[in-house]
Formats: C-alpha cells, sequence, structure tokens
C-alpha cells in the first residue's frame, strides 16, 4: 500500500507538472505512509478488534444521523447545524471555520468531519464492518 501510495503520487506529480507542490505531496504521503505503518504493526498487540468495531459502527450511526438531520435543518428550517464545537480549534486552517458550505443552490452537510468526504470514508469501514463482522 505504502509503495503504491509513493508511484501513485510521483505519477500524478509527473502527469499535472506541479512540481512546486512536491513538498506538500511529500509530507501527505509520509504522514500518511506513518500511519499505515503505525497501524499495521502496533494494531496486533495494542487493539481490541471487538471493542473497536463496535464503537465504529456506534459513531458511524450517529455522523449518519446527524448529517440527515443537518440536512433537513437546512433545507426545511434554513438553519445551519454545525459540525464541530466554535470554541475548538481546528487543526487544518482557518478556511473551515469561516466556509458554511452555503452556496446558493448548493449546501453540503459535513456532520462532525471538516468535509463531507471524510463522512463517507469513515462510513465505507463501518459498512464492512456491518456486512462481513462474522463472530
Amino acid at each position: 500500500m505504502i509503495v503504491y501510495l509513493i508511484l501513485s503520487s510521483l505519477v500524478s506529480i509527473l502527469i499535472q507538472g506541479q512540481l512546486a507542490q512536491i513538498s506538500n505531496v511529500f509530507i501527505r504521503t509520509t504522514r500518511f505512509s506513518f500511519y499505515v505503518f503505525m497501524i499495521t504493526f502496533t494494531s496486533r498487540y495494542l487493539l481490541d478488534f471487538e471493542i473497536m468495531a463496535k464503537w465504529v459502527k456506534r459513531i458511524a450511526i450517529v455522523a449518519t444521523i446527524y448529517i440527515i438531520m443537518q440536512y433537513i435543518s437546512y433545507n426545511f428550517f434554513q438553519m445551519l447545524l454545525w459540525g464541530h464545537v466554535p470554541i475548538l480549534k481546528i487543526y487544518s486552517s482557518d478556511i473551515y471555520r469561516s466556509f458554511t458550505y452555503n452556496i446558493r443552490y448548493f449546501y453540503r452537510p459535513t456532520s462532525f468531519f471538516l468535509e463531507p468526504s471524510h463522512l463517507v470514508q469513515y462510513n465505507i469501514v463501518a459498512i464492512i464492518l456491518f456486512l462481513f463482522n462474522d463472530k
């Protein structure tokens, strides 16, 4: 997986021709590779799969219910429900704090993730656990 990530990132940089972005790609690739490495080698000893699966499923259900509530509150009551606690600083940048995804005729509820795509990625793991997690 790590080799695939590195090779696909290099091919992407070469095809797009944006060599100025190579440092960003390198940092993201290194960070993701470190995460995959740590999860792969420490999860065997430190992770109880049953407890993890139970909590992943619970969080996915709550996040899905909350995103439906955000969608209903915006479309029927014209109210925005925030997906983050306003007093907590978001790690990334201030653009997430000021960006509401409230563009004319376009609304992207985020649940309590930074992006709607993050919820989808999280729920993919939960769906796999719901479908294929046998005792």
